[in-house]
């Protein structure tokens, strides 16, 4: 769930937006791992999401794709 969505208890086209992005990490990731699989709680989630944390770059991405 995207963070503002969290927050606010509502979607919005940025929800979305984050949403397939993280959507597409998993396509990449062919399966393999959760995304932020390591944060335990919501709040964990927001706190690291507003320091910064961002997924990291997937393990079947290429620079050609781009």
């Amino acid at each position: 769930m995207a963070p503002e969505a969290l927050v606010q208890h509502e979607s919005s086209v940025r929800s979305d937006v984050w949403s397939y992005g993280v959507l597409m990490w998993e396509v990449w990731e062919m399966g393999l791992s959760r995304p932020y699989s390591h944060i335990n709680t919501p709040a964990t989630l927001l706190h690291r999401l507003a320091y910064g944390e961002r997924l990291p770059q997937p393990r079947g991405y290429v620079k050609e794709n781009r």
